[in-house]
């Protein structure tokens, strides 16, 4: 397709927290996605609380983990149906590929 730049594919062999965490930071820094600040819950928590875990997508605030994290599955979801990403797996081998369409299009 005219205008879009791939990046190399990368191979990685990592748990599935390990893989999330790998996807934020690039998505992160190619800025398809921000940073999202999300404030600590106050008093009554719901059951899915977890104080021991933090969730990088939102700044490391409490209470969940990126694995546990809707709205960050929501934002990957969204780039996937735009065809700004896709993930390839081969022979237990995951590849990432970012599609960036340039700014005239």
């Amino acid at each position: 397709m005219l205008g879009l730049a791939v990046t190399p594919t990368i191979q990685m062999s990592l748990s599935k927290i390990d893989i999330l965490k790998f996807v934020y930071q690039r998505l992160l820094d190619s800025g398809l996605l921000t940073l999202t600040l999300s404030k600590p819950l106050q008093l009554s928590f719901p059951t899915w609380y977890d104080l021991d875990q933090r969730c990088e997508y939102h700044g490391g605030v409490l209470g969940h983990s990126i694995k546990n994290c809707k709205s960050f599955m929501y934002q990957v979801q969204k780039l996937v149906s735009k065809g700004q990403i896709e993930f390839v797996k081969s022979g237990g081998t995951y590849h990432i590929v970012t599609s960036i369409l340039s700014n005239d299009q």
